[in-house]
């Protein structure tokens, strides 16, 4: 059921991310944003994502038993 529940969440998100910038490339920059406002903007909003979702591999991997063997999960260290 949890991952029925974050397969959703996540297809929403895809959803409202690719709306999102379908809509920056339809204004072309009409608003006076230059293109490194548009990528700083960019890496922050990236940022922000990356440390949403940084403890969820783990989490994933000691919910499925695969814990403290997670050599997939991105900056893992073993404890």
């Amino acid at each position: 059921e949890h991952m029925d529940n974050l397969v959703a969440w996540g297809h929403e998100k895809l959803k409202s991310w690719r709306q999102q910038a379908s809509a920056i490339q339809m204004t072309g920059g009409k608003h006076g944003h230059s293109e490194k406002s548009c990528s700083a903007r960019d890496l922050a909003r990236r940022a922000r994502v990356q440390n949403k979702l940084a403890g969820v591999c783990e989490d994933m991997c000691r919910e499925v038993g695969a814990y403290p063997d997670c050599a997939q999960c991105p900056q893992f260290v073993e404890p």
